[in-house]
């Protein structure tokens, strides 16, 4: 789940890339897994459009 604390300086999308992304780097979500957005809902909260927002901006940073 998402922390209140930082999301109230970040957007929604923000908050979710940050978390996917970290999660990614600690090795939490592994190369190849692949990121389906009813599991990252479950994982991270939002709804969907959030979380594809977020999946597209780190598409654009090569992360996804």
């Amino acid at each position: 789940m998402l922390s209140r604390g930082k999301a109230c300086s970040m957007t929604l999308t923000e908050t979710v890339q940050a978390s996917i992304r970290a999660d990614i780097i600690e090795g939490k979500l592994g190369p190849g897994e692949r990121l389906r957005i009813d599991e990252l809902k479950e994982k991270y909260g939002p709804s969907a459009t959030p979380i594809r927002e977020a999946l597209t901006r780190l598409v654009g940073e090569s992360i996804v």
